[in-house]
């Protein structure tokens, strides 16, 4: 666990310098950037993760103007969620944007058939509570095999969002090797209705963007739980995100945006007679 948090600061601390030494490029460029924020609604059995973390996190977003300007993937089997199911409904209530989050690394994740009937199943049960349909996915772990991005084109998601820019990582007895997208381009196309919206952790390199107009998305992901130490608030952490989240607002004409938006963006945009 240690070991794993250490690893963890060093990718920040390198990523914070690639990007302070690299966001000179954006007014070089003058490319269109959008900063798509994005909450995993686990707890991963931490003490006090949703108690402490989620409100802590909603007063941030309220006092920076980004309420409703966030993406929050739901974890339908969190403990805390089921025995909570109105805190998505209120998520929508408040203009958020909530997205379904599935842990499938405990199946056969090379299954299509059984890693499908998982999603429908989760998926069905945050339709149900919400009331309307849910348009984006994010796997556990972002644990994802052929046979889940399969499954999630084939259930009727606009996006997914689970996979990284340059990582190589393991999931159980998974390889992700991510390192082949490297961030020139910022959204991938699963299928023809399905777009793909990789992670970063959390600063781009602006050094691998490309000299063009094309839109470029910055997707950033955090839990509740990273917000909280031994049950209690953690005022490092926040003023760690709350910091990360003004440095995108110092980009040029850098605009915040939920996923579904940035896909209304990035259809549009390929649907225009410059693209």
């Amino acid at each position: 666990m240690i070991a794993g948090l250490l690893v963890r600061i060093l990718r920040h601390a390198a990523g914070f310098g690639r990007f302070l030494g690299s966001r000179h490029r954006l007014w070089e460029l003058g490319k269109p950037i959008y900063i798509c924020l994005t909450v995993d609604l686990d707890a991963h059995g931490r003490r006090n993760a949703f108690e402490w973390g989620i409100p802590q996190l909603l007063r941030l977003y309220d006092c920076r103007g980004l309420a409703g300007k966030v993406t929050w993937f739901v974890n339908c089997r969190e403990p805390m969620v089921r025995r909570s199911p109105d805190l998505p409904v209120h998520l929508c209530e408040m203009g958020y944007e909530v997205g379904l989050h599935c842990h499938l690394e405990s199946f056969d994740a090379d299954s299509e058939a059984l890693v499908g009937r998982e999603i429908a199943a989760d998926k069905e049960w945050l339709e149900d509570v919400l009331g309307k349909r849910t348009q984006g996915f994010r796997s556990g772990r972002l644990l994802h095999t052929p046979a889940i991005l399969n499954a999630v084109d084939k259930s009727g998601f606009r996006f997914d969002s689970s996979s990284t820019y340059g990582r190589r990582y393991r999931v159980g007895r998974w390889f992700m090797d991510d390192g082949k997208q490297q961030g020139g381009r910022s959204v991938l196309n699963l299928s023809e209705t399905c777009l793909e919206f990789p992670v970063w952790e959390p600063f781009p390199d602006f050094n691998r963007m490309k000299p063009d107009r094309v839109p470029y998305f910055i997707t950033t992901l955090v839990h509740p739980y990273n917000f909280v130490l031994l049950g209690r608030p953690n005022p490092f952490v926040l003023a760690y995100y709350t910091e990360i989240i003004r440095l995108f607002r110092s980009l040029p004409d850098a605009r915040f945006v939920t996923l579904s938006q940035a896909a209304e963006i990035w259809n549009s945009w390929n649907d225009s007679p410059h693209s």
